[in-house]
Order: C-alpha cells, then sequence, then structure tokens
C-alpha cells in the first residue's frame, strides 16, 4: 500500500518533463530569430510662414439687390370684410382705375338696386310734373301775348281810357299766370329726387370703399400674404403695393454690423440680364432709416435708369467699397494671433520665437492692414 504511494508523484513528474523541456526550446529558438522594433523618426511640420507686404486694402461687401419703384403707393381697403377677387400678383402691370381687389360687396349691390330704382321712379315723377309745367306755361305764353296783341290794338285805334284800362289788366293777369306755373313746379318731388341721388351716391362711395383701383398706369410690387379670396381682410392695412416703373431703385440688405455705411457710398452694380453690364449706384438711405413704410427697412441705391430700363422686380448683384486704404502695410488674416485679449504675431529672432503685440486697421478676407508693431519685409511665423 505505501509503496504504491511513493510511486504516483514519479509518474507525474515523467508526463510533465518533457512538456517543460519542450517550452524551454521553443522559447530559446525564438529569443534567437527576434529583432529589436524600430522606433520611427519623428517628423517636423514646418510651421507656415507669412511676410509683411505694403498695398491697398480694400473692403468690400458683396450684395443681392431688387429693382424697386422710388415711391411705391400703398393701397388699402376702406372697410373689414371677406375677399371676394383678387386680379393680380406681383409683377403685373396694371392701367389706371383698372380693378385689383374687392371684399364681398352683395350686401352693398342690393341696397344699391334698390336706391336706384327709387331714384328711377322719383325722376319719372318729377319729368312728369315738370312736362305739365312746361305744356301750362307755353299755353299761358300764348295766352299772354294774345292779350298783349288786343291791347296794343285798342291804343292803335284810339279805344278809350277804360277799355284800354282793362284790356292791360289782363295782360298783368297773364303775366301773373306765368309766375305762378314757373313756381308750381313739384318741390317735393325735387327734394325726394335730391334724397335719393344722395343715397345712391353713398352706396356707390362705400362699395368703392370695399375696393381697391390701380391709382396710377403701374406695376404691382407687393401683395399682401393675408389677401387671399375668401379670407377676412382689416381696414387700412396694407393690401397692395402699386410703384410707377419710370422711377425705380435698387433695395438691398448689409449682413450685420453695417454701421459704417454712409449715405453717399458708391456701388458697382451687375445686371445679368444684359450680359453683366455694370453702373454705378449711390446710397441714397441706410439701411433701417425710415423709408415711408414701417416695414421696408432696406438701404436704397440711386441709379440712372434711362438706358438700362430695369423693371421692378428684377435681381442685381452690387459690390459696395465700404473703406479703402493705399499704401499700407498689411498680413494675411492667419499670420495673426489673438490670445487673452492680446492681438500678436510670432517673429524667429534667430533660433528664438516671439510674441510682438500688433495695432491692426481694416480686415478683408485676405488682408489685414497692420497700422504698428511691425515693418515692411518682416517674416510671420503662423500657427
Amino acid at each position: 500500500m505505501s509503496s504504491t504511494r511513493r510511486r504516483r508523484p514519479v509518474g507525474r513528474l515523467l508526463v510533465v518533463a518533457p512538456l517543460l523541456a519542450s517550452a524551454l526550446l521553443g522559447c530559446a529558438a525564438l529569443g534567437s530569430d527576434s529583432q529589436p522594433t524600430p522606433v520611427p523618426t519623428p517628423v517636423t511640420v514646418e510651421k507656415p510662414t507669412y511676410q509683411v507686404a505694403r498695398g491697398d486694402v480694400v473692403l468690400r461687401e458683396s450684395l443681392t439687390g431688387s429693382v424697386v419703384p422710388t415711391n411705391p403707393i400703398v393701397l388699402a381697403f376702406k372697410e373689414d370684410g371677406r375677399l371676394k377677387s383678387l386680379t393680380v400678383r406681383v409683377g403685373d402691370v396694371v392701367n389706371k382705375d383698372e380693378l385689383l381687389a374687392q371684399l364681398d360687396v352683395s350686401d352693398l349691390t342690393r341696397a344699391l338696386n334698390a336706391a336706384q330704382f327709387n331714384l328711377d321712379q322719383d325722376e319719372v315723377k318729377l319729368a312728369n310734373s315738370q312736362k305739365v309745367t312746361e305744356f301750362a306755361l307755353k299755353k299761358a305764353a300764348i295766352d299772354l301775348d294774345m292779350k298783349q296783341a288786343a291791347l296794343a290794338k285798342l291804343k292803335a285805334n284810339g279805344a278809350n281810357p277804360y277799355d284800354l284800362q282793362i284790356a292791360q289788366d289782363a295782360v298783368d293777369l297773364a303775366r301773373v299766370q306765368i309766375d305762378e306755373l314757373k313756381a308750381s313746379v313739384d318741390e317735393q318731388a325735387q327734394r325726394q329726387v335730391a334724397r335719393d341721388r344722395t343715397e345712391v351716391d353713398q352706396i356707390k362711395g362705400d362699395i368703392e370703399g370695399r375696393t381697391i383701383r390701380a391709382p396710377i398706369d403701374g406695376v404691382v410690387t407687393q401683395v399682401a400674404d393675408k389677401l387671399v379670396p375668401g379670407a377676412t381682410f382689416p381696414a387700412f392695412q396694407t393690401a397692395i403695393q402699386l410703384g410707377d416703373p419710370a422711377q425705380v431703385e435698387i433695395a438691398a440688405s448689409f449682413p450685420p454690423p453695417s454701421g459704417d455705411v454712409q449715405i453717399g457710398q458708391p456701388a458697382t452694380v451687375t445686371v445679368p440680364r444684359v450680359r453683366d453690364a455694370t453702373f454705378p449706384a449711390t446710397l441714397r438711405k441706410p439701411e433701417g432709416a425710415a423709408s415711408g413704410n414701417p416695414a421696408d427697412q432696406a438701404a436704397r441705391f440711386s441709379f440712372d435708369n434711362g438706358a438700362l430700363k430695369l423693371k421692378p422686380g428684377e435681381t442685381v448683384y452690387l459690390s459696395v467699397v465700404l473703406s479703402k486704404e493705399t499704401n499700407v502695410l498689411w498680413l494675411p488674416p492667419n499670420g495673426i494671433r489673438t490670445f487673452m485679449g492680446r492681438t500678436f504675431v510670432v517673429l524667429r529672432d534667430g533660433g528664438v520665437e516671439k510674441r510682438v503685440d500688433v495695432e491692426l486697421g481694416t480686415r478683408t478676407s485676405d488682408r489685414v492692414v497692420i497700422r504698428q508693431g511691425l515693418t515692411e519685409g518682416q517674416v510671420v511665423i503662423g500657427p
């Protein structure tokens, strides 16, 4: 029993020993063939450099503008109501007195028809009364002529004073009858006709209050978004804008901030429609200034439209010179650094880099004016 127990460990060692030997030999072989891992050499990235140059720096702003009437006419309804018809849209050319839009006038139309009927009836009555009076006046005039002739005959024959007086009284009586007939025209009928006409005119005026017509020959430049058939539209709110196509200017908006733009600022305008033709324009009204229309805040540029004949609604492109500095030092924007409120550049003095504070001027997309801190020809190290 005891001898069996002593042999079991020996058997296990005999099995494990060849395995350990094999592992050790494998490790030795692997160690003899391996090489050290190479370490990559660091690559030095050369920083960009920029040379301080002298030249002109021009700050331009490119804008998209639209041709608009110089003094647009704002049109509105004088009464609230539901829109019945809209006959125009932006860009339409219209003639003076042309109907542009109208609210529902069905109630006023019925009232007008009734009032017009009454007027027609009363005018017929007045006309009949005037005809009767006219016939009576003709008859009275003939009677007067006859009595005047009788009086003249008596005078010619030397009639006695008594007969002459009777004939004279007859003439005077005929004249009185004529005066009475002239005064007997039906005044009540005349007053009724006058009242009827006033009522008809009032209703027609109310209809016009719900109607917008073109006051001039022009072009439609704006139609309110809420001006839709079937929708209710309030009185005295801008419904349509109309402009004179012969008097136009350019409306455009500057990207913020635009405080440096002044009246009289020149601009160059390009018109795609006429093969990119260019012409000068001048700022007449800065952006945000009053123009008569509270909703219109765009800047306005005036120009001579005599040759080009641009029409309202056309798109143009403007290049506005905001500032120009000549013969000044400048650097590309990438050569200038800012940190913690400090503006500076980096120069290499021998083998050492040093920071130099600079004062800047006009800045464009590719040039920045250097007012102080650098001299022409110096080389600045970029970030």
